[in-house]
C-alpha cells in the first residue's frame, strides 16, 4: 500500500541535480580523442623545430664570431711568421707547426668575397723562398720528425690550392697583376716539375699527389682560360706565368712516362689554351716561345683529330663549337717555324 498519496495522480518528474549530459557515440569519442593527439602531436613538433632552430642560430653565431676573431688576428700572426721565417736562426720544425696553425686558421674564417687580400697575403707567403732554399709552402714537408704536421698539410695545402684556382678566375678582367700574381705563382711552384726530384727524401708523393688534385679536382684550365681570354695587355708578367703553369703537367708526365695524366692534360691544353682565339697575337714573345719549344704537336694534332671524328668535324671547346680547320690552324701557327731559345 502507498502512503505518500498526495491526491495528485500524474506521476512527478525526475530531476537531475547534475544537469544536462551529453551523450556521445562511440564514433565521436574516436575523432574527439584523434583530434587531441594530433593537437599535442603538432605542439610537440612545433617544440622540437624552435630547439632546433635556435641550436642552429646559436651555432652558427658564435661560428660567425669565431671566425671573425680568427680574421681579425690573421695579419699579425702572418706578420710574425714571416719574420721567423727570414731568420737563418728560426727552427724548421716550430716554423712547420706555426705555418699550419696559420693556414687552418685562414682555411676556417676564408670567404673568397670577404678575404681576397688576406688570400693573396697567404699565397704571398707561401711562395716566398726562405734562407735554406725551399720555398714556404714545401717547409712542412721537409720538417724532420714532424710526421703528423706533414699529415695535416698535405690537406691543407690542398685546400689552398683549390683556393687559389677559384681566385685566378676571380681575377680575370682585371689589367693589374698585383693580386693573379700571388696566385699564379704558388701554382706555379706547386706544379714545378723540378720540385717533385727535390721532395723526393722528404715526401716523395707530395708532388704528384698535388699535381693530380689540381688537374684533376679543380678547374685549372678553365680559370687559366677565363684569366688569359679577358687581358688586353699581352705583355703581363702573368701571362709567361699562366702559360707555364698549363705546360707544368705535360712535363711531368712526359718525364714520368704517365700516359693518362699525358692524355688528359693535351686534351685539356686542346680544350681551354690552344682554342683561345687568335691565340699566337694575344700572348708576348716570351710566351709564344714556351708554347713552341714545349708543344708536343704530334701528340695535339693527333689528340684533334681523334676528337673531331667523335664530333663531326668540330670540337666543342671552352669558347664553343670550333670548327676543326681553325683549330689546327692556331696549332700550326706555332709549329710552322719553331722559336730557337
Amino acid at each position: 500500500m502507498n502512503f505518500n498519496f498526495e491526491g495528485n495522480y500524474k506521476q512527478r518528474r525526475a530531476i537531475s541535480l547534475g544537469g544536462v549530459k551529453s551523450q556521445e557515440d562511440k564514433r565521436a569519442l574516436l575523432l574527439k580523442n584523434q583530434e587531441q593527439r594530433r593537437a599535442r602531436e603538432a605542439e610537440r613538433l612545433r617544440l622540437k623545430c624552435a630547439t632546433k632552430i635556435q641550436s642552429f642560430y646559436r651555432g652558427r653565431h658564435a661560428t660567425s664570431l669565431a671566425r671573425r676573431a680568427e680574421r681579425t688576428q690573421f695579419s699579425s700572426r702572418l706578420s710574425s711568421l714571416r719574420s721567423l721565417l727570414a731568420s737563418s736562426n728560426a727552427s724548421t720544425d716550430e716554423n712547420a707547426r706555426l705555418l699550419v696553425e696559420l693556414v687552418q686558421s685562414f682555411l676556417f674564417f676564408n670567404r673568397v668575397q670577404e678575404d681576397g687580400t688576406r688570400a693573396m697575403q697567404l699565397c704571398n707567403l707561401l711562395g716566398t723562398r726562405v734562407v735554406d732554399g725551399w720555398e714556404v709552402v714545401w717547409v712542412p714537408a721537409v720538417a724532420g720528425g714532424m710526421e703528423e704536421v706533414r699529415k695535416r698539410w698535405r690537406w691543407q695545402v690542398r685546400k689552398v690550392l683549390e683556393m687559389a684556382v677559384v681566385m685566378v678566375e676571380e681575377c680575370s678582367g682585371r689589367q693589374s697583376t698585383l693580386e693573379a700574381t700571388s696566385f699564379l705563382h704558388l701554382i706555379q711552384i706547386a706544379t714545378d716539375p723540378t720540385n717533385a726530384d727535390r721532395l723526393q727524401p722528404y715526401d716523395p708523393t707530395l708532388y704528384s699527389l698535388l699535381l693530380s688534385h689540381l688537374i684533376y679536382h679543380t678547374h685549372l684550365y678553365h680559370n687559366i682560360y677565363q684569366y688569359l681570354n679577358s687581358l688586353d695587355d699581352k705583355s703581363l708578367p702573368t701571362v709567361a706565368t699562366a702559360i707555364s703553369i698549363v705546360f707544368n703537367p705535360l712535363r711531368y708526365a712526359q718525364s714520368s712516362v704517365d700516359m693518362t695524366l699525358q692524355s688528359f692534360v693535351v686534351q685539356s691544353l686542346i680544350r681551354y689554351v690552344l682554342a683561345i682565339p687568335a691565340l699566337p697575337n694575344r700572348i708576348s714573345i716570351d710566351s709564344l716561345t714556351q708554347v713552341s719549344v714545349k708543344l708536343p704537336f704530334d701528340e695535339v694534332v693527333a689528340k684533334i683529330v681523334e676528337m673531331e671524328e667523335r664530333q663531326d668535324g668540330g670540337l666543342v671547346v671552352e669558347g664553343g663549337w670550333v670548327g676543326t680547320a681553325g683549330l689546327l690552324g692556331n696549332v700550326l701557327a706555332f709549329g710552322h717555324k719553331r722559336i730557337i731559345i
